[in-house]
């Protein structure tokens, strides 16, 4: 059985303010998706941005969260969490 490597994930303040003003139900659906990028970074479910470098999208119902990978560090920064119609601006 191979031991999954363990990456640290961060929230930038930006980010962390945007899930704060989250209503309960959405912010606890985002969380949910957060939590297991420490084991898998890049999920099925994710997709990584065209033209903007190490970013990665997971879809959560109509709300983004956009996130980069750094492998050497093995840590997982989350950019944002907006919805669908104001993530990419």
């Amino acid at each position: 059985m191979q031991r999954n490597k363990i990456f640290t994930v961060e929230l930038l303040p930006a980010a962390q303010k945007d899930i704060d003003n989250l209503p309960p139900k959405t912010k606890s659906r985002i969380t949910s998706k957060i939590i297991p990028l420490q084991e898998e970074p890049r999920p099925k479910s994710c997709a990584k941005l065209k033209g903007c470098g190490n970013i990665f999208r997971i879809r959560v119902g109509n709300y983004r969260i956009l996130y980069r990978i750094f492998d050497i560090d093995k840590r997982v920064t989350i950019v944002k969490v907006a919805h669908r119609k104001e993530v990419y601006r």
